[in-house]
């Protein structure tokens, strides 16, 4: 096994259940027209390449029994939040903190404030406030402010991410990831979509906080499975992942470290699932959305497997790993992870 040239990664432990929406096909085409009208394409590269995400087919394996028009809503997002990566990553504001601070705190008060003129003129952000519109008139006041509130967490993560001038520990990296991913959007999202609101009260609940925070985890350091092949490929290997991050805190070599991550992810899991499976004393629509938050592990995983984001030398991700049903690492024990060891204490 080896990262070096065509990398190979061990199974990836995943016992949850997969599935899709019925109506992927005809919410990834309108999708695709609402991206060709939102005027913030670049060119027809960049057409290409955000059609390529499948971001319908994301959305849709996350949200399988959803309500189909919230979950346009959600897919069209989806595509915003690739174009948006892509910006940045590319953009003169991907090396500049303090210019993405202040457009970052522009785009959050666009959304608190409907009708606000910061950014009007930004086809991008047009495309947001659109969105948040439709979901508006969809969703409750308080789930809407849960969706907004999830940005302001992404793009914390984001600057966060960006502030770092060294290589972060393993503590510290995760901290940032549980942001930097935008997973607190997708769990909010699932919650819209699937038509349940669960009680504030109960989300707030130390072990379905943990099992919301586990799940965007779990998605993140899968990301950073399925994308470190193509990060070596085109040596882009100054961004953090968790591959990059064990490497350099354990001085060890490639295959070490991709072993470390996976144990780590799979530690994360098993917690994931015993905790996931005390359910007692909840709401119908706390449980709903539970187990929604198995479809997000899990549909993060299926949608990686052929996407073209991550393809590399014409090898998809299915060619580098398999999911299966065996833990590497399956202790009971918390991990000595400061940022993450009450998920095992509740």
């Amino acid at each position: 096994m080896t990262i070096l040239g065509q990398p190979a990664l061990p199974g990836i432990f995943c016992p949850i259940e997969s599935d899709i929406h019925p109506a992927v096909e005809t919410i990834e085409n309108r999708s695709i027209e609402w991206l060709k009208a939102g005027m913030f394409l670049e060119d027809r590269h960049q057409e290409r390449a955000l059609i390529a995400t499948k971001s319908a087919e994301f959305m849709a394996r996350m949200a399988p029994h959803s309500c189909a028009d919230r979950l346009q809503i959600a897919s069209d997002w989806a595509y915003w939040g690739f174009a948006f990566d892509d910006r940045f990553d590319r953009g003169p504001l991907s090396k500049d903190l303090g210019g993405f601070v202040s457009y970052a705190t522009r785009i959050v008060r666009v959304l608190e404030a409907p009708g606000s003129a910061l950014l009007e003129t930004d086809p991008l952000v047009s495309g947001l406030i659109d969105i948040s519109a439709r979901f508006a008139e969809c969703v409750t006041p308080v789930q809407h402010r849960r969706w907004v509130q999830a940005h302001r967490a992404w793009l914390f993560g984001v600057c966060a991410e960006m502030s770092a001038t060294t290589t972060p520990g393993v503590d510290e990296y995760l901290a940032i990831r549980i942001n930097n991913a935008a997973g607190e959007i997708v769990t909010v999202i699932t919650e819209l979509v699937n038509e349940y609101e669960p009680p504030t009260a109960e989300l707030e609940l130390p072990r379905v906080r943990a099992l919301t925070e586990m799940a965007r985890v779990l998605a993140a350091l899968d990301n950073d499975l399925h994308s470190h092949p193509k990060t070596v490929a085109l040596n882009e290997t100054n961004q953090h992942n968790l591959l990059t991050v064990i490497a350099a805190r354990h001085t060890c070599g490639p295959d070490e470290a991709i072993a470390r991550a996976v144990r780590l992810r799979d530690r994360i899991m098993c917690r994931f699932l015993v905790a996931g499976a005390q359910t007692s004393g909840l709401s119908t629509d706390t449980r709903r959305y539970l187990q929604g938050l198995r479809y997000v592990v899990r549909g993060n995983l299926d949608w990686a497997l052929d996407v073209e984001r991550y393809r590399v030398d014409g090898r998809s991700v299915a060619d580098c790993f398999t999911i299966t049903d065996s833990p590497t690492d399956s202790s009971p024990d918390p991990p000595g992870i400061s940022s993450i060891n009450w998920w095992w204490q509740v």
